[in-house]
């Protein structure tokens, strides 16, 4: 393991109840501190402020602020994944049209939601952790997304799962980023999600 990767892996892992709650305090105090305006580039003193906890803490934890950052990004992604997962579970045994109606409203109103905070952690991230931890989180959501057209079975058509994961997300992802900037009442119009719902399902049709 190189230096660099060294410095990316955190000291130690947390066992017990109360040291996994400071840690998901940093990564919160983190997105909070990221999110703000005041803060375009973090210092570890600004979160360990926000967290309440002394800089010390922080360094117990993580060799460093890269460590910090691709530890605060593995925590979105499994944030990310757990609200997927539980997403397909809730329209599991539903007709595949109305689930993918659901879904596309569920997945609009995320990412109107969590835009601002997501696009700036990546940058962050870019500049001081692990860039390679951004695909990570790609690479579960087509898992999750495979796995669940698997189950509709005929009501789909005969396709290449895992190429027909990768273009539904970044199908979905692409059109709520560019109407973000561009159109963005158009993320609480039922038209637009309408719209969405057709080109998945005309998609999938079987």
């Amino acid at each position: 393991m190189s230096r660099r990767d060294d410095d990316l892996e955190p000291r130690r892992r947390p066992q017990q109840a109360r040291a996994k709650a400071t840690l998901d305090a940093v990564f919160e105090a983190m997105l909070q501190v990221i999110e703000s305006k005041e803060e375009t580039d973090p210092t570890v003193q600004a979160i360990a402020d926000r967290a309440g906890i002394s800089v010390g803490s922080l360094y117990q934890y993580f060799p460093s602020k890269a460590s910090l950052a691709s530890s605060l990004m593995r925590f979105y992604v499994q944030r990310r994944v757990a609200l997927l997962e539980q997403e397909l579970a809730n329209v599991e045994g539903m007709p595949g049209e109305a689930a993918a109606a659901l879904l596309v409203e569920r997945f609009l109103a995320f990412q109107s939601a969590q835009h601002r905070v997501e696009r700036r952690m990546v940058r962050y991230l870019l500049r001081v952790g692990d860039p390679a931890v951004v695909t990570e989180l790609d690479a579960r959501m087509r898992r999750l997304i495979e796995r669940f057209l698997g189950s509709l079975g005929e009501q789909v058509r005969p396709a290449q799962p895992q190429m027909a994961a990768f273009l539904l997300l970044n199908t979905l992802r692409s059109a709520a980023l560019v109407a973000l900037y561009q159109e963005p009442a158009w993320l609480d119009d039922p038209t637009f999600r309408r719209e969405l719902t057709e080109l998945v399902v005309r998609y999938l049709r079987a």
